[in-house]
């Protein structure tokens, strides 16, 4: 039936038109028989098995599980192609990764709801990815919920979206801890922001004054992250911190989008799972950036072997 379904694989298909694939599979069967590949009782018990006897959805298909970990591999072969030149589809290599499993099946047990994590609706999307902070390696993507193929699109390292306050820490503190001396018993504003004519308010409309960091940072307050800001920019000027977003790996920050509500995640400002995972590693670090990825190296035969040089820099 596979061999009969390539000339006509529409007109074939038997899911959509059964009698069709079954006289396209006896047609191929009988050629074997003409040709002597098989006897002629073994092309009759051949033809006696009914197509829709070997149809199975895919939920009743014992092999659905090959789509597991597929996020990961085709985000490996994805850096192995770019890693070696070559296609790793076409040039037979060995490809050794850091993928935890129990890591990534549990991210692909969450995105499949087959945990206590239970999604409102089917349409709500999820960027998941884990990275080994103390060398930047990637342990577990999940590109999004119902990733049923290869090579389709990864939300964890290709889905841009806004950030929100996640960026607190390692934008504003850090380099008010940088620039500014500030220190972990600093006391921060929160308070409404004027930004171009209008005020920039917390969700809740309400307000701590002045407080500590810790507790800022702890409940994601997004005043005192802006106010913070202004005192930097007001220190080392725009360029610096544009210099730095993009040394955090954040390539596509620059002048032409650049203000101040960066500092809480908004405006122009868009970023991945994993460049927002990466530049929380580089706190983790004590300020060294490490670029993430998911090979420890690649061996082929006739080419030798290759091993990643991630791009390793102190940006703070």
């Amino acid at each position: 039936m596979l061999a009969g379904l390539i000339n006509l694989p529409n007109l074939y298909n038997p899911y959509e038109h059964l009698d069709y694939a079954q006289q396209r599979r006896d047609t191929v069967i009988n050629s074997m028989v003409s040709h002597g590949y098989l006897t002629e009782q073994q092309g009759n018990l051949a033809k006696s098995i009914k197509v829709e006897d070997l149809l199975m959805s895919a939920k009743e298909n014992p092999l659905a599980q090959v789509n597991q970990y597929q996020a990961y591999i085709d985000t490996a072969l994805q850096e192995a192609q770019e890693l070696t030149g070559m296609d790793p589809m076409l040039v037979g290599m060995d490809i050794y990764t850091a993928m935890e499993p129990d890591v990534q099946s549990q991210i692909e047990n969450i995105q499949n709801g087959r945990s206590v994590v239970q999604f409102f609706d089917e349409k709500l999307q999820t960027a998941v990815i884990s990275i080994n902070n103390r060398n930047g390696e990637i342990i577990g993507i999940g590109a999004g919920r119902n990733y049923n193929g290869s090579m389709l699109f990864n939300r964890a390292t290709s889905g841009y979206y806004q950030p929100g306050s996640t960026v607190n820490p390692f934008l504003s503190y850090a380099l008010a801890f940088e620039y500014l001396g500030y220190t972990l018993d600093e006391t921060v504003t929160d308070k409404p922001y004027l930004f171009e004519g209008r005020f920039i308010t917390n969700a809740t409309n309400q307000y701590w004054g002045d407080l500590p960091l810790k507790k800022a940072v702890a409940y994601s307050i997004n005043m005192p992250a802006l106010y913070t800001l202004e005192k930097v920019l007001d220190k080392i000027g725009d360029d610096a911190v544009i210099s730095y977003l993009n040394s955090l790996g954040f390539t596509q920050v620059n002048k032409d989008d650049f203000d101040i509500i960066y500092a809480i995640g908004g405006d122009s400002f868009t970023v991945t799972a994993e460049q927002l995972a990466a530049a929380h590693a580089a706190m983790i670090n004590l300020g060294t950036y490490i670029e993430p990825h998911t090979i420890k190296r690649v061996q082929t035969t006739k080419y030798g072997t290759f091993e990643p040089a991630p791009e390793t820099r102190r940006v703070l």
